[in-house]
This record gives C-alpha cells, sequence and structure tokens, in this order.
C-alpha cells in the first residue's frame, strides 16, 4: 500500500519536475567539472583546439587556420569563433576551449524546454530535456571541441521558431518565433553550412506537404524580412573567406556538401580522411551513440506499430500533427544519410531533439493514462546519471592521458622552462603536439632533414619525439646519437648523445 502511494504522488507534475531538474544538474555539473581532467583528443579536438590558439595568437577570425598560413575551409568557423572568445578572456587550455560548448549545449535545451512547454505544458518540457541530456552522444558532444552543439543548437531554434510560429495564437509570440526560424537558419549555415538546409528545413517543408501546411507557411512567416535577417548574419563571413581565399566557395559548397557525401574515398578532403562505410550504416551508428534511450525508443516504437495505438480518429489534430512532425524530423536527417558512405558517428546528432520530445510525448500519455509513474524513465536516467558520475570521476583520477603533453611537458620541465628548447617530431606530428607545443613544434619528413636537423641541434636544446616504429626503422647510425628520455604508450622522447 505504501508503495503504490508514493507511485502515486511521484507522477504528480511538481516530483517529476523536480527528478527532471535534478537530473540535469548532475548530467551538466558532472560534465563541466570533467572538462579540464583530461587532454584534447586526437585527432578532431586536437586540430580545432590548435585552430582556436591559433586564431587568437594571429587576430584572424575570418578563416580558421589547419596550420600557421594553412587555412581550413572544411566547415564554417562559428564553433571555433564560441571557443575563441571563452578562450580570449581566459586561459586556453582543456576547460576554456571544452567549455563554449557546455554553454551551446544549455541555450539548446533552453530553447527545446520552450518548445515543449508551449505544446504540452513544463511536466512535458522537463521530461523531453532531459531524455535529450542523457543521451551518450549528447553527455560527450556537449563538452567537446566540435560543431556539432552548434549545428543541434540551429536546429532546435528551427524547428522551435518553425512550429510555435505556426501554432501561437498569440501574435507577438508568433511574430518572435518565427523571426528565431530565420536566425537558426542563419546559425545553421555557420556552423555547418549547406547541410542545415536538409536537417533541419527539408523536414519542415515534407510535414508541409504531408499536412496541407505549405500555404499556410508561407502566408504566415515574413520570407522577405526574415531572409535578410539570415543574410545579413550568414553572409558577410561566406564574402569575406571567398576574398581571403579565392576559391573557398566552390571546394565548400561542391566539395564538402556534396562530394563528401556521394563519392566513396573522396580524395578532395583536404583536412582529414574519407569513410567508406556501407550505405545505412547511419542507422547502427545512431542505435549506438543514442544509448540508452535508442531501444527504448525502438521498442515503444515496434510496440505501438502493432498495437497501431496512433489513430487519427481517436486523436486531437494538434497532437496528430505534432506526431507527424517528430516523426519526419527524426527520420529525414538517418533516410539521407543511409545514401552516404562517408559518415562518421556525429552524424545521428540531429536526431536527439525529435527522439526525446517522442519519448516524453509516450511517457507523458502513460502517465496521464493510467496514473502510475511510468519507471523507464526514471530508471533509464538513473542508469545514465550514474555512468557520467563514474566517468567523471575516472578522468579526474587522471586516467585518459596525452602521450604528446606528457612529453613536452617533461622536456619543458627538464630545462626549467616553458620556452627556447626546441622540438622536432619525425614524420608523425599529432595536432595535440602543435597544441600543447604551442605551435614551436617542427617536423621532418625525410632523412636529409633528419640529419641537417641533427647536425643544427648538437649545441642546441634540442629534443625529438617519435614513435617507436618511426624509431626502430632508422638506420644505426642515426638511431645511436638519440636517448631515450621518456616512453608513453609507442611514443619516445629522445635527446641527443652529445648534450
Amino acid at each position: 500500500m505504501l508503495y503504490h502511494k508514493i507511485k502515486q504522488s511521484l507522477v504528480k507534475p511538481p516530483y517529476i519536475i523536480l527528478f527532471c531538474m535534478c537530473s540535469l544538474l548532475v548530467v551538466f555539473i558532472t560534465r563541466t567539472l570533467s572538462l579540464g581532467y583530461y587532454p584534447l583528443l586526437d585527432t578532431t579536438e586536437a586540430r580545432y583546439g590548435e585552430m582556436v590558439r591559433i586564431m587568437l595568437e594571429t587576430g584572424d577570425w575570418v578563416t580558421p587556420q589547419f596550420n600557421y598560413g594553412v587555412p581550413f575551409l572544411g566547415k564554417p568557423p562559428l564553433f571555433i569563433w564560441v571557443s575563441a572568445l571563452f578562450a580570449k578572456f581566459s586561459v586556453v587550455n582543456e576547460f576554456s576551449l571544452r567549455f563554449a560548448s557546455i554553454i551551446v549545449s544549455l541555450i539548446t535545451m533552453f530553447v527545446t524546454w520552450c518548445l515543449a512547454n508551449f505544446q504540452f505544458g513544463k511536466n512535458y518540457a522537463w521530461l523531453s530535456i532531459t531524455i535529450i541530456a542523457t543521451t551518450v552522444i549528447h553527455i560527450v558532444l556537449s563538452g567537446a571541441i566540435v560543431a556539432e552543439p552548434v549545428l543541434l543548437l540551429s536546429i532546435s531554434l528551427i524547428i522551435s521558431g518553425f512550429w510555435i510560429g505556426m501554432k501561437s495564437e498569440l501574435p507577438k509570440q508568433a511574430s518572435t518565433w518565427r523571426y528565431v526560424f530565420f536566425i537558426g537558419i542563419a546559425v545553421g549555415l555557420l556552423a555547418k553550412g549547406l547541410v542545415v538546409g536538409i536537417l533541419g528545413i527539408t523536414p519542415i517543408i515534407i510535414w508541409c506537404i504531408y499536412t496541407n501546411n505549405l500555404s499556410k507557411a508561407i502566408r504566415k512567416f515574413p520570407w522577405f524580412t526574415g531572409t535578410i535577417l539570415t543574410l545579413v548574419i550568414a553572409l558577410p563571413w561566406y564574402i569575406l573567406a571567398e576574398i581571403k581565399n579565392p576559391g573557398f566557395l566552390k571546394y565548400f559548397i561542391i566539395g564538402e556538401h556534396f562530394n563528401r557525401y556521394l563519392m566513396p574515398s573522396w580524395e578532395g578532403d583536404r583536412y582529414g580522411h574519407a569513410h567508406n562505410e556501407p550505405l545505412g550504416y547511419i542507422w547502427l551508428i545512431w542505435l549506438v551513440a543514442t544509448l540508452p534511450w535508442s531501444l527504448i525508443f525502438t521498442t515503444l516504437f515496434i510496440n505501438n506499430l502493432r498495437k497501431k495505438i496512433i489513430k487519427t480518429n481517436t486523436i486531437s489534430t494538434n497532437l496528430n500533427q505534432w506526431r507527424s512532425f517528430l516523426y519526419i524530423a527524426f527520420f529525414t536527417p538517418l533516410i539521407f544519410f543511409s545514401f552516404a558512405h562517408n559518415i562518421i558517428w556525429t552524424y545521428s546528432f540531429a536526431t536527439v531533439i525529435p527522439m526525446g520530445l517522442l519519448i516524453a510525448l509516450w511517457a507523458k500519455t502513460k502517465i496521464e493514462n493510467s496514473k502510475q509513474w511510468f519507471c523507464w524513465p526514471v530508471s533509464v536516467s538513473m542508469i545514465n546519471l550514474v555512468a557520467v558520475i563514474a566517468m567523471t570521476i575516472w578522468l579526474m583520477l587522471g586516467s585518459v592521458i596525452s602521450p604528446q603533453k606528457q612529453l613536452l611537458v617533461t622536456a619543458y620541465a627538464a630545462n626549467n622552462s616553458t620556452s627556447n628548447i626546441n622540438i622536432t617530431y619525425w614524420k608523425d606530428l599529432p595536432f595535440s603536439g602543435r597544441f600543447y607545443s604551442k605551435g614551436q613544434a617542427k617536423i621532418c619528413y625525410n632523412l636529409a632533414e633528419l640529419e641537417s636537423s641533427i647536425a643544427k641541434s648538437l649545441a642546441e636544446n634540442h629534443y625529438y619525439i617519435m614513435s617507436q616504429n618511426r624509431m626502430d626503422s632508422l638506420p644505426e647510425n642515426i638511431k645511436s646519437k638519440f636517448i631515450v628520455i621518456k616512453a608513453i604508450d609507442n611514443w619516445l622522447l629522445l635527446s641527443l648523445v652529445n648534450n
């Protein structure tokens, strides 16, 4: 009897909201605490972290640089700008660079909360953002130096601005959110480029056609002034980038938006390597990346199809339209990327908002219909909360190290200095090596360069870093000139015998 009373009380909105608020606090506080306790990870984080450092050092805010003098034209720079702004007013380190993504994620949660609250109230809103925030991919990327958090913000702005702008009966509220829609498009153009059209706008067009709302959307939205607003925000950077880097628009629009996805092993990628995954691989990526909620979503979706729960004649038009809107927003990116070979796990990030809203809708319906606490939102959230706390403790204990950071720290410490020493890599220079040496590390690509470097360095304070495999492949007459100072994993810090 007592257990039954407890379950009955927990279904009341104040308790649901309190549980969700506590869950979100745990996730974001623990994730924030973890940010400075592990190094920038190669290749992605260290690469973007180095771009931020170079941007701050050179003062060039138009063109992110892959290396000094080498422009990075693979993505718009909004996420680089955000990280650089936070780092500019503090120390350029792991915490300051990653903290920008935490703030962006909090804004995304707020915008999504406003959307869900508009649709079905605070109870639904808090359930929705709790589910979104406790997916594996959101926990990881909300504290990483990547473009995806800013892209997710743009998607949230677009779908929230569109839905509230379409459905609100309050003129001022509707007008405000219609312009939020256009701001979201601008953010997407500066976050990832034209792909925002696929992830944010295409689902809206499909939904408008499917529900016969296309003419209504055309009438309601300020397409002229809204488009002007979008262009004022996004277009200046594209123009400046083309002026400073002739050919940028051709490479970025054609190469990065079409060839990247349609051509397996695309050789035009200047900044990484192409992935040649099987068609439809995005579904497996989504299943793993959005755990544990992907399992809940799949189970509920299959059960609903079997039971044929969704019947248009038994539910309100508003609810039916809301469900169809979320389903289309969820399936569009997955179907689109099903035909692409060159994909990575972060491409599934766009699904977390509609997925979270759909799962919360099922939970809300169950709660209201049965007047009992729907146990799986609690149990699943608790699993992830325990996991994120354990991960934070593990990181704070120093369980993740960067060989490059540790070797460079050793080299500097040996000389009681953070400058006036020379660091040279043999053949491989990871991005983390560039970042932690503050861009001072050099690289030799062939034996002639290495021998010349050794000859010039005999009387200098010089260290070399290379992998064990590279060391083993050196000729004996060169290998004998090195002394191993420190070894971490497969990497060696070396000095010269005469030094």
